[in-house]
Order: C-alpha cells, then sequence, then structure tokens
C-alpha cells in the first residue's frame, strides 16, 4: 500500500473544479460543468465529464467542488459504477466528506477549506470577472419569479427553486452561471495558493481551514512551530499527561445575564483569539509533573515570580454571592457553566489566578503539570496576518481574516476520529487489535463494502496545554469586560468575544480596529435574551439582529423581533414547557449517513425546533424579574454534590474535545447536554442497548435529557437520531 501511494505521489498535480445544476435538492443532474484553469467543459451528464479524465491521466487530479455533500450525493452513483473509490485514502470528518480518492481523480471539499457560500467568497475575494452571477432579474423576466404571501416580495430561495427545475440544460444564462461557479472557485483556490506562498502540491494536503493555517505556520514560522510540537505526548506516560491537560481546555464563554433591557450597547473584541496569541506567551519544553507538597510550593512560587506555566488539578472555594463567577466548569449534564460554590477541576494557571484575585480560595492542590519556559510563538505569526488584514482589501483581507482565527483549534484537537477504510485492510486492523465495523452499500445502482474504524493522529502539533492556554487568555479578557460592565450598568449577555449591556465601555477600552480594543457593534433600542445563542437585538437605526443557533437561515428570514417578545411574554407566565418555533422544515441528509445505511442518497429528514422551557439553563434565570443567578455547584464539602467525581472527571476529559472539526450531535450535546441513558422497559430501550460503549460514552448520561425530549430541542427526528447514532459505532 506505501508504495503504491508513493507512486501516486510522483504524478504532477493537476487543479480542476467542479459544480453540478440540478433538478431541485432532491432531483437528477442536468448540467455539470468542469474547469482545469484553461479549458472549459460542459455536458448534460457526469459520465460524459469521467470521459474526459483519460485526457488527465498522467496527473494526479484534484477536483474541488464548493459544498461536496451536495454534488456528490448526484454523482456518486455513476463515480462508484465506474471508478474504484479508496476509502482508506480518504478524510471524514465527522460524517462529513472532505476529500474522496479514486483512480481517476480526488474530490475535495472547498466548503471546509474556505467556509461560506460561493457568492460571498466572491465579494469578500473581490472577483469581477469570473464572480458567481445573481440569477435574480433573468428570473424576473423569465418568469420564474415566485413572491411571497404579500404578493409584491421577492422569494429568492424558491424562485431559484422554481428555476433549476424547469430552465432548459441549454439556456445561455444558465451555462454562463454554471461556467463562472467552475472559473471563480478555481480563482480563489489560486489566489489562495499565491497570498498563502504555497503551491498545489501543499494545498491539496490541506482539506480544512485550520490545516491550511496550521500549515502555513509550520513552514514560514518553522522555529516557533518547533518549540511547540514536541513528543512529549506521546507513549503511556505522553498519554496519561495528556489527558490530565486536556482536562483544562474549556470552550467560550456563553450566558444570559438579564433576559431584557431597553436601551443599552453591544460590544465585540476585535480579533479576541488572535489578539491573546500574539501578546501573550505559552508553555514550551518539557512538561513536569509535580504532586501535592511540590504542587502547591510551585504554585506559590509561580505568584511570585511568574515563571513558567501549566494547569493545576485543585480544589477552589467560589464565594456564593459572586455575580459573575470566573471559573468554567463542564456539569455533567455537558454544559460549561460558571457556578459558585466548591469547584474541584483542571484549570490553566493564569485563570487560577484571576480567580483569587476575585475573592476565591484554592483550598487543596493535587496536581499540576508545569512548563519551566514560556515563549511567544504566535507573535510574529498573528503581527503578519494582522497587518495584512489591516492594510489590505479584498483577498488578502478575507484570508488574513480565515487563517489567524483559525489556527489554535488544531493544537487541541482530539486525537481519536472516526475513519472508513477498504475491506482489504481488515487483516492489518486485526493485527492491531483495531476493532471495526463492516457496511454494505446496496442501493443507488451500487453495491460497494467498506469497513469503519476509530483511528488515532500522532501529529505533534496536538499540544492542549496551548490551546487550553489561548481559551483560557480569552476569557480571562471576557470576564475582565463583563465586571468592567457589572461597575456602572446592567450586563445583558456574553458570547464568547462579545458583551451587551446598558453602559458603555470606557473610552480606554474602546477602537473598531486594534486587536484586543472593544469595538462598539451597535446602540440598542432594545435587547431581548431568551437563551444562549438565542436573542434579538434592535437598534438605534432601526436594525434588528436575529439569533437562533438550530434554525435554518430560511425560516430565519420569517421571524422578526417581535417573535422574540412574544416568546419573552411565554416564559413570564412560566404557563407552558415548550414553545413551539417551527416544524415540517425538510432538509438533506448527510450524503455517509445515507451512503453507510444503503439509503437513497436524496433521503430527506424533517426538522423541528421548539424551546425546551424545562431545560436547565447555563444560569438560573428569573423571566419575570428579569434577573438571573449562577448555579451552585458542590463538587466536595459538607453539601457535596451526589455526582461521583472520579466520573465527572472522566465525563470532563471526553467533553474537552472542542476543535476545528465539530460532529454536529456533539456540538449540540456540548450546547443543550447530554441525551439521558435507557433502561430496559423505557420506549427506545431496544435500539439503545445495540449503541456500541463509545457511542453511549460520548453522547449519553445518568443526568441527561430523555431522548424525545433532546430530539424535539435540537430538530432531529427520534428515529433519525437513532440510526446515525448506530451508524456511528464501532464493533
Amino acid at each position: 500500500m506505501g508504495s503504491k501511494q508513493k507512486k501516486e505521489r510522483q504524478k504532477p498535480a493537476k487543479l480542476l473544479t467542479l459544480d453540478t445544476e440540478t433538478r431541485g435538492l432532491t432531483g437528477n443532474v442536468f448540467r455539470v460543468g468542469l474547469f482545469d484553469g484553461t479549458n472549459y467543459y460542459k455536458s448534460n451528464t457526469f459520465d460524459e465529464i469521467l470521459d474526459l479524465f483519460e485526457q488527465y491521466k498522467d496527473y494526479e487530479c484534484h477536483v474541488y467542488v464548493h459544498n461536496l455533500d451536495f454534488d456528490l450525493a448526484k454523482i456518486a452513483s455513476t463515480l462508484f459504477k465506474r471508478d474504484r473509490v479508496r476509502f482508506a485514502k480518504s478524510i471524514f470528518i465527522n460524517s462529513n466528506v472532505v476529500t474522496l480518492h479514486s483512480d481517476s481523480m480526488i474530490l475535495h471539499d472547498s466548503l471546509r477549506l474556505l467556509p461560506g457560500s460561493l457568492e460571498k467568497l466572491c465579494k469578500d475575494f473581490g472577483l469581477t470577472d469570473n464572480a458567481k452571477k445573481d440569477l435574480s432579474d433573468v428570473i424576473k423576466e423569465q418568469g420564474y419569479a415566485v413572491y411571497k404571501k404579500d404578493g409584491v416580495t421577492f422569494d429568492k430561495k424558491k424562485s431559484l427553486g422554481n428555476y433549476f427545475e424547469n430552465v432548459p440544460a441549454d439556456d445561455p444564462t444558465l451555462n454562463e452561471y454554471l461556467e463562472f461557479d467552475c472559473r471563480s472557485l478555481y480563482e480563489i483556490l489560486t489566489i489562495v495558493m499565491d497570498i498563502a506562498n504555497i503551491g498545489l502540491e501543499t494545498l491539496v494536503m490541506c482539506p480544512t481551514t485550520a490545516s491550511l493555517a496550521m500549515r502555513v505556520y509550520k513552514e514560514q514560522y518553522k522555529e516557533q512551530f518547533d518549540k511547540v510540537a514536541t513528543p512529549f505526548y506521546m507513549g503511556e506516560w505522553g498519554k496519561f499527561l495528556e489527558d490530565h491537560v486536556r482536562q483544562s481546555y474549556y470552550g467560550g464563554r456563553t450566558e444570559v445575564f438579564t433576559p431584557h433591557i431597553k436601551k443599552g450597547y453591544h460590544y465585540d473584541v476585535n480579533s479576541l483569539y488572535p489578539y491573546v496569541m500574539k501578546v501573550a506567551k505559552f508553555p514550551v519544553g518539557y512538561p513536569n509533573l509535580l504532586k501535592d507538597g511540590q504542587a502547591e510550593a510551585k504554585w506559590k512560587h509561580w505568584k511570585r515570580r511568574a515563571i513558567g506555566g501549566g494547569v493545576m488539578w485543585c480544589r477552589v472555594d467560589v464565594p456564593e454571592d459572586m455575580y459573575i463567577p470566573v471559573l468554567p466548569k463542564r456539569d455533567p449534564s455537558g454544559k460549561l457553566l460558571f457556578p459558585v460554590g466548591k469547584l474541584e477541576g483542571v484549570w490553566a494557571l493564569p485563570e487560577l489566578l484571576e480567580a483569587e484575585k476575585h475573592g476565591c480560595t484554592i483550598e487543596a492542590i493535587f496536581q499540576m503539570v508545569y512548563w519551566e519556559r514560556m515563549e511567544p510563538i504566535f507573535k510574529e505569526f498573528v503581527e503578519h496576518f494582522e497587518d495584512l488584514k489591516k492594510n489590505s482589501k479584498g483577498a488578502k483581507r478575507t484570508f488574513a481574516k480565515l487563517i489567524q482565527n483559525s489556527l489554535y483549534g488544531k493544537f487541541g484537537m482530539n486525537r481519536t476520529r472516526v475513519s472508513l477504510g477498504d475491506m482489504e485492510d481488515r487483516y492489518d486492523l486485526h493485527q492491531k487489535e483495531i476493532p471495526y465495523k463492516e457496511f454494505k452499500h446496496d442501493c443507488n445502482g451500487i453495491t460497494l463494502e467498506f469497513i469503519q474504524y476509530m483511528s488515532e493522529s500522532k501529529a505533534s502539533y496536538i499540544q492542549p496545554h496551548i490551546a487550553s492556554y489561548v481559551t483560557a487568555y480569552a476569557r480571562i479578557l471576557l470576564f475582565r469586560g463583563l465586571i468592567e460592565q457589572s461597575k456602572t450598568g446592567t450586563v445583558a449577555y456574553c458570547d464568547t468575544d462579545s458583551i451587551a449591556g446598558t453602559s458603555k465601555m470606557p473610552e480606554n477600552m474602546i477602537h473598531d480596529k486594534d486587536y484586543g480594543k472593544w469595538a462598539l457593534e451597535g446602540v440598542l433600542v432594545e435587547g431581548i435574551f431568551l437563551q444562549p445563542k438565542f436573542y434579538a437585538e434592535l437598534y438605534e437605526d432601526g436594525t434588528e439582529v436575529l439569533k437562533a443557533k438550530g434554525i435554518p437561515r430560511e425560516k430565519m428570514e420569517e421571524l422578526s423581533i417581535e417573535n422574540y417578545r412574544e416568546w419573552l411574554a411565554i416564559m413570564k407566565k412560566g404557563e407552558q414547557e415548550r414553545i413551539e418555533i417551527f416544524e415540517g422544515h425538510e432538509s438533506r441528509k448527510k450524503f455517509l449517513t445515507t451512503f453507510k445505511a444503503s439509503e437513497d442518497f436524496d433521503t430527506m429528514r424533517e426538522m423541528k425546533k421548539s424551546i425546551n422551557l424545562l431545560l436547565e439553563q447555563k444560569r438560573a434565570i428569573d423571566y419575570n424579574a428579569e434577573t438571573t443567578r449562577p448555579h451552585k455547584r458542590y463538587d466536595y464539602g459538607e453539601k457535596k454534590d451526589t455526582i461521583d467525581y472520579a466520573e465527572y472527571k472522566e465525563w470532563e476529559k471526553k467533553l474537552n474535545d472542542t476543535y476545528d472539526d465539530v460532529d454536529d450531535i456533539k456540538e449540540i450535546v456540548d450546547e443543550i447536554g447530554y441525551i439521558k441513558c435507557m433502561k430496559q422497559g423505557d420506549r427506545y430501550y431496544e435500539e439503545y442497548k445495540h449503541l456500541t460503549k463509545s457511542v453511549k460514552s460520548k453522547y449519553f448520561r445518568r443526568t441527561g435529557t430523555p431522548i424525545d425530549v433532546w430530539a424535539n430541542e435540537s430538530g432531529w427526528d427520534v428515529n433519525e437520531l437513532l440510526e446515525e447514532l448506530r451508524l456511528m459505532g464501532v464493533c
């Protein structure tokens, strides 16, 4: 296998872009375009496009498709019949196809590399000649327009659907539209290579924005990269250290403090993560494990001299009268809280020092992983892209913003990942005692067998203490902003790098561009903050900003701040257990989900969304009084919670795996909590008992939410959810 890969890599790489047009979401392909940088080809079938690859047989063809998951569902039947697919060489990240290898081509999803619609990318990169076309005027002129209920407002989404379902395949405007899609994507990728100062051979090794950022950092800032990319987390001892350190890696802070305000201000920190990466130093070198008295002595020494850095396992008393606590804590339900009480956990030293400064008391110290050296390992990297962002427009500015925001997550990446393989890989896996599961797809006119297993990355850049420090520094900056707001006014809401409240920030903290300063996003006439990531703001210029995680964009377009006022009124009454937001919305299943389930690639699933008023929020909220307070947690002491800490610590370790590639279900678990474990007699127990231990440990807890309630809250159909979980399992 290794020699074969080496031979294939000796072929020169060739860049191509491809796009398809289909008769609606579930309709067939009726037009396909392919661009190789010089020649553009078009056809009514992918079969004919595939014939063209004979002329490229001396190249390793890398074909980029924007939103590959959709297009692959339309071309897979043809591709899999005519070409041998190499699952072992392909990349799948949390049920998404990122790259797919076949004998004639390697398909790449450019959406993973360059997030956002192709239309937006064209604007951001400053494309004019080959930019993606807006068909709105053509649709209206040719009679394909669909209008909303008022008979006046143009419904762009439905109009586009009507257009593509009916337009002739040889329509000149359609074909120009398709060609420009292919050409614009090719041009954007070429620009990226130019700005990043990399060749195609390097680009194709970077499936995501974060991997591209890491590649740039590794190759162009090698001295700094070598300081951090160490082998100390390898082997049994290294694994023990990494598991301990990873417990200190928490995400961003998102909380509702005051559900409703009249008149206020919304501030965002300019480039929060790049800023802390630029100005701060990070632990490098050999990690020393210190226990008990040694750890306690080092903590006292570190507070006096601030030499070195690390993470510490300890017990902290957080005063119960603190309105805005400092320390993050993973609740057994899966939420990231900032509670008061007596907490036991692992935190980065700077965050513990901040806690002490604000009245918290460290009552016991058990263990510390300590690095003697601290280095500004990201300073040059961030300063370069900061200058590029501030002093450039179009492509350079867009690229700089993408790269500098994507790097840190790679250091905290989880080492284990679900991978697919070919049937001939079973022997190697068996020899290595790696469990796997066999699948057979027997639908869509193809029969194909493959396996799924858990692979482990040995990447030296996986250094969770670096990611832990980045997020800790960022939370400290946000915390200080919250304290500043609370001194002169009312804090309403925060989300990672933003704050809404009733008072102005001090002038010395405000700037519209400087990294680390607070930029005024808008002056609020009203702010309604129902739950984290679920709020509405009305600015004094009349602009409405509506946020609701889990609601599709087209559904969001139907909402206004008046809906949020109605929902707030319902919450104040306290008479309902649930607020229905929408139901009946259909979306496509992911390609890989249908592939593993041996379903039609165009299978749809129904989405619905509601607010479950019985679920515990990140703070205790009194909607009538329009106040909140932090939760109380007791990991030790007289009031000790009934949760066993050893088990809790294991949960924390498994939860703190946030990185740039997060699977859909895990992302929802992190937001609304775990699914409740089932027992015999429960409605879905038969399905539940067949789930693997790895799936159960990742998504289920005894303290979780019943699966039917969880599914309703998250928009999943229960049966679809169980099927997805089953397919994730590895025997």
